[in-house]
């Protein structure tokens, strides 16, 4: 149906679902659900309190949080608003308290103003808890973290023109591969804690073994 079809090729992971073979990786949606229970899991056991508000099975995910079915603007939005809702907005408040003071906020701050400012309070906490030798992963991680926020800035119930374009389809894989990428170093930083090094890490988690389609 594609014109210039001879231009195309079947997912070679695809192409052995229909010979009969089932997948060697784990979807990238099902590795993001595990990140949220492994790091609920550490955080509980460095602090008793958890990091993560809501963990997910996948059989209980939020509605939008998986592939696009129409390439629209109106689905993208509400795919990024999940995203956050999943990430920024499931952050427990709880966690954080009594374990970030006057001192450690920087100049202009004051502890009222960022009562809320959940991923401000998770870059304070990683910077008194964890010594780096490369804050690379651990500045990009927060990038991401914010970057998402951003994007859920058109709320998923006002009234914006729709638009269909099949680059939302590479936009939503181009932004759950950075979601993902930024959940997995969260739940890296936390393995370093040497309490957290008792919880087990799903052998294809730790490997890396995850599709991304």
């Amino acid at each position: 149906m594609l014109n210039g079809s001879y231009k195309y090729r079947l997912h070679p992971d695809f192409r052995k679902s229909i010979l009969g073979y089932f997948y060697e990786k784990e979807s990238i949606f099902s590795a993001f659900l595990k990140e949220l229970e492994v790091i609920k899991e550490m955080s509980e056991k460095i602090n008793r309190t958890p990091l993560i508000n809501k963990t997910f099975k996948y059989d209980e995910k939020p509605e939008n949080f998986g592939f696009l079915i129409l390439p629209t603007l109106r689905e993208y939005q509400l795919f990024c608003y999940t995203l956050d809702h999943m990430m920024s907005d499931n952050l427990n408040k709880e966690f954080f308290e009594g374990k970030i003071t006057k001192s450690d906020l920087s100049e202009g701050e004051t502890m009222e103003k960022i009562d809320n400012q959940l991923i401000r309070k998770l870059e304070i906490w990683i910077n008194k808890t964890v010594r780096f030798t490369d804050h690379g992963p651990k500045n990009e991680m927060l990038k991401i973290f914010r970057g998402i926020r951003g994007l859920r800035s058109i709320p998923a119930h006002s009234h914006f023109r729709n638009e269909w374009n099949l680059k939302f389809y590479e936009d939503q894989k181009k932004l759950i591969i950075k979601a993902y990428t930024a959940i997995r170093t969260l739940r890296l930083i936390l393995a370093n804690h040497r309490i957290a090094k008792s919880v087990v890490v799903p052998d294809w988690l730790f490997k890396g073994e995850i599709r991304t389609f």
